[in-house]
């Protein structure tokens, strides 16, 4: 690390537009003597932020200051579109903030009886020698891992997939369109899943539960091993109840072949009486290879 007692310096920022608001901020801080110490964290502090990144600035006050509002953040707070805070337990808050030049601040902000958030760090000026030396060791949490697919698991999937199939076209039928696009959702969700179990022969885990940073990898591995064509699977329009159906019979045509070739490679019973039922439920036969392509009339 470099020096704990240099003024802020942001020689090893990334050059992106983030930047120039980012050094009045931090200048600002720095001078009021209260602050310890700020650095950068998230992809900023990694080298690897890109001109849409949040920028995660954190500073920290000794612990007989840290119950007041640092004055110094005026900059960021004025500028506010959004501002919420969440506090956590009674040495630190992180404020989530939207500015109104478009730009997302977490600005974490905590005493130096708290051990610094445990990620890698970019430290832009530290008063502190002790404190500043335990801001040198910081490493970010390791990518998600997606665990073996069980077979069991991925065949229960499937099962999903077909029983809420068979609801998306009670839904359709009520007339309730909007209801049915977020069925639709979550039916698509089921593939991207099983998409990235064919692709690596991991589960992703459900995608409904995941965030941007969670779902980044897992989408990565689809799209290396299908290319653009499971977006184009995966984006078809909902915007009417026919392309509602249009849209539920191509994935559960995909849901199938996808289904088969795991059960296949995983060795489980393919729930193909599950898929005949709710088959015969839209009305279509399953003997052909138009299967599951509703036919114009």
């Amino acid at each position: 690390m470099r020096s704990t007692i240099n003024p802020a310096d942001f020689e090893f920022v990334p050059d992106l537009p983030q930047k120039k608001f980012l050094i009045d901020v931090v200048e600002g801080i720095w001078k009021d003597p209260s602050i310890i110490a700020v650095w950068l964290g998230g992809s900023l502090a990694r080298g690897q932020g890109d001109r849409h990144s949040d920028v995660d600035l954190r500073v920290a006050l000794r612990p007989e200051q840290y119950a007041r509002m640092p004055p110094a953040a005026t900059l960021l707070f004025q500028m506010a579109v959004i501002h919420q805070r969440m506090d956590f337990a009674e040495d630190s808050t992180l404020h989530h903030i939207l500015l109104r030049n478009g730009q997302i601040y977490d600005l974490f902000v905590q005493s130096t009886s708290r051990r610094p958030t445990n990620e890698h760090r970019l430290v832009l000026a530290c008063r502190d020698a002790r404190f500043g030396d335990s801001l040198s060791h910081g490493v970010d949490p390791p990518e998600p891992t997606f665990e073996t697919a069980v077979p069991a698991a991925v065949r229960q999937i499937i099962e999903g997939y077909w029983l809420g199939l068979l609801k998306h076209k009670k839904v359709i039928e009520r007339d309730l369109g909007i209801v049915a696009w977020q069925g639709e959702h979550r039916l698509r969700c089921s593939l991207l899943r099983l998409y990235h179990i064919l692709a690596t022969g991991n589960d992703c885990g459900d995608p409904l539960r995941m965030t941007i940073h969670s779902m980044s990898p897992a989408v990565r591995n689809i799209q290396a091993e299908m290319g653009p064509s499971a977006l184009v699977m995966l984006g078809k329009p909902a915007r009417t109840a026919e392309e509602l159906v249009d849209s539920a019979m191509q994935i559960a045509r995909e849901v199938a072949r996808i289904g088969r070739l795991l059960s296949t490679s995983l060795a489980f019973d393919y729930p193909a009486d599950a898929e005949r039922i709710v088959a015969d439920a839209w009305g279509l036969s399953l003997d052909n290879a138009d299967d599951w392509i509703i036919k114009p009339a």
